[in-house]
């Protein structure tokens, strides 16, 4: 069983966290969530695992917006097991 709930505030955060261009490694706020995940980030791919298994992978698409402006975007948000 998952916590959709707990996850999808989890990918929210690392949505906001890559689009404001944020440095270092992705940290949830609400660290008890972290008691129940183990998270995986980086620009492009959330990994959201619970006992060894994939639980929720969400992808993001950098979009090119001309003069050398871009956006990310959500081109995958998926549930696991």
């Amino acid at each position: 069983y998952i916590n959709m709930t707990q996850a999808d505030q989890i990918a929210e955060e690392y949505i906001n966290w890559v689009k404001t261009g944020s440095q270092g490694q992705f940290q949830p706020e609400n660290e008890k969530l972290l008691e129940k995940f183990t998270v995986n980030a980086n620009t492009e791919t959330l990994l959201l695992m619970r006992d060894g298994r994939t639980v929720l992978t969400v992808t993001l698409k950098k979009v090119s917006l001309g003069d050398d402006k871009y956006e990310y975007k959500v081109s995958s948000w998926k549930y696991s097991g």
